[in-house]
């Protein structure tokens, strides 16, 4: 707080911002240490992996894993926005009646099979499936 004089000579204390010992040493202020790196997702590291597993000699440019990310990242928007979709038109009746649905694994099937050309769609259906029944296992 500083002190400031009033209307009538007196001082008052006004309020002022409070800034730490080590950001005034290191001369940045509070709103600036606050800032956090927005998080993105990244899918690098898993395109990666499975460009060892099926070409273990092959390798990737940096343009070309964005490229490969941007794929990947619109295509799972695009999956969940239909799903969703799909959810919201199948679940109506549920809707009315006040109880909330969720994606099921079948809402994930349809907008696979929706979106994705013949056998690579058949190809993430079986891996979708493998993927429910893995988590679902008793463990």
């Amino acid at each position: 707080m500083q002190a400031a004089p009033n209307s009538a000579g007196e001082k008052v204390k006004t309020p002022q911002a409070k800034k730490s010992v080590s950001s005034i040493a290191s001369g940045i202020s509070v709103s600036q240490k606050k800032r956090k790196k927005k998080s993105s997702t990244s899918f690098e590291l898993y395109i990666h992996r499975v460009l060892k597993q099926i070409h273990p000699d092959t390798r990737i440019s940096k343009d070309g894993m964005a490229v490969m990310n941007s794929l990947i990242g619109d295509l799972l928007e695009r999956i969940a926005t239909e799903s969703e979709n799909l959810s919201k038109k199948s679940k109506s009746a549920a809707a009315k009646q006040g109880t909330q649905s969720a994606i099921t694994a079948r809402d994930v099937q349809c907008a696979l099979r929706f979106l994705l050309p013949g056998e690579l769609s058949m190809h993430a259906i079986a891996e979708g499936t493998k993927a429910v029944s893995k988590f679902n296992a008793p463990k």
